[in-house]
């Protein structure tokens, strides 16, 4: 089981916000820490993952449910991506 070190609730947001907000939190964090997600932005679905590819983060997990996304991502550490969803 992959240990969360923070969790972003980011329901409500829309628009590159989330992944504005997310990048800094993820920023702020440490080499290896983990942050999870939540979201209710579709947008994401896309956004997301090219955030993690451009800026170097590690997107571990992603799943959907009844129409909330939710993204395991780990600053600088092993690759795996577990998709489920």
């Amino acid at each position: 089981m992959i240990q969360i070190d923070k969790t972003l609730d980011a329901r409500g947001l829309a628009g590159p916000r989330t992944s504005t907000l997310t990048m800094h939190i993820l920023e702020s964090m440490h080499d290896g820490q983990v942050l999870r997600l939540v979201t209710d932005d579709m947008r994401s679905r896309q956004s997301i993952p090219l955030l993690c590819e451009t800026c170097g983060y590690h997107l571990l997990n992603r799943t959907e449910d009844a129409g909330v996304l939710s993204f395991i991502i780990r600053k600088h550490g092993p690759p795996t991506l577990q998709e489920e969803g």
